[in-house]
């Protein structure tokens, strides 16, 4: 979408958007949300269609209200490296309502040039998006194997099912 100089809209790479409120005394925002086939979700599970007109929470003194473009994953707790025991990443897809989508995953010490010899995390996952289910195939790629823990978020609300690539 073109940029609005007036606006304090923004996105993050082509999946992510961020609503915030930068004066005194605001805490909602009413906006008209960027086209998107998938529509936008949000962190409540709420589902927002494309180009739609809506007003969200944005406090002031908090995190800005993020939106999900459907047919997207995301990470987060990823920054320990696989050896020192921490916990695993955890992956959220936020499901289309039908297609495929493919996504890397890639984490190394970040220091060295060990993964250069397979000393890293890869992962490759494959998203199915089904009338009756969303399917997450997944394809460890390197020396260090994760069994990937994902969460779902569809207004759907079809079943998950999490299983390696037959060929894997």
């Amino acid at each position: 979408p073109a940029a609005d100089p007036d606006s304090d809209l923004f996105g993050v790479g082509d999946s992510l958007l961020a609503a915030c409120a930068c004066r005194e005394g605001v805490s909602r925002r009413k906006l008209r949300l960027p086209r998107c086939e998938n529509g936008w979700d949000l962190q409540d599970g709420a589902w927002l269609r494309e180009n739609a007109e809506t007003t969200l929470d944005c406090p002031l003194d908090g995190a800005p209200t993020v939106l999900y473009r459907g047919g997207s994953m995301f990470v987060s707790d990823s920054a320990a490296y696989p050896n020192t025991g921490e916990p695993q990443p955890l992956f959220t897809v936020y499901a289309a309502e039908s297609g495929q989508f493919e996504r890397t995953f890639f984490l190394d010490d970040g220091e060295t040039n060990a993964y250069l010899n397979g000393e890293c995390v890869q992962i490759r996952f494959s998203i199915h998006c089904e009338a009756d289910r969303v399917c997450v195939c997944y394809q460890n790629l390197a020396a260090h194997a994760l069994l990937p823990n994902v969460t779902l978020v569809d207004r759907l609300n079809r079943p998950l099912t999490l299983a390696p690539f037959p060929d894997a």
